[in-house]
């Protein structure tokens, strides 16, 4: 089982192949949405293995495993790709194009990627390319894992946004 695993992810992994040029818009459009698709697909594919064998089963924890594998080489895809494109906007892009690095992030099991592209989101989020409410999603997993518990406040929209910027000790002057 482990094996069918590991092969099916170099298969799915492979289609999103970093070394190619993305010279066009579109290029960088199926990019983005090929790594959005790889990650719902895996996300899928470890739901159905828990509800077939069973949560933390030894196929479901293998599962795991291959996700959270994907998950890191997907967010180095993303990184790089926000270091030599930036955030894509909606309107050029879509929509699945301009969430999937924030999906991919909030996912991101390594916490230098994700600080490293805070600064991004925060000028997309301040260009509207990024919703508030998605924005704060993004900020209270960063808290979750920087700090292994929930964010808790009343706050709502603005004033949180700005109680979790002050949690993580994020400037947001260094843009």
């Amino acid at each position: 089982m482990r094996l069918l695993l590991t092969l099916s992810l170099a298969v799915i992994l492979a289609g999103i192949s970093v070394a190619q040029p993305l010279n066009n818009l579109e290029q960088r459009r199926e990019y983005l949405n090929s790594i959005y698709n790889t990650n719902r697909a895996v996300n899928y594919f470890e739901d159905s293995v828990m509800v077939a064998s069973g949560f933390r089963s030894e196929e479901h924890m293998s599962a795991i495993d291959s996700l959270q594998k994907t998950e890191g080489l997907l967010a180095k895809k993303v990184d790089e790709y926000l270091n030599a494109y930036g955030y894509p906007e909606k309107k050029v892009y879509g929509e699945i194009a301009n969430l999937t690095p924030l999906i991919i992030l909030q996912q991101c099991p390594m916490a230098d990627i994700r600080s490293g592209q805070m600064n991004r989101l925060y000028k997309a989020y301040k260009q509207e390319e990024i919703e508030e409410s998605r924005f704060i999603g993004f900020l209270e997993s960063e808290y979750k894992s920087r700090f292994q518990k929930n964010y808790q406040s009343y706050l709502q929209g603005e004033p949180r946004l700005k109680d979790l910027m002050a949690a993580l000790e994020f400037k947001s002057g260094k843009l």
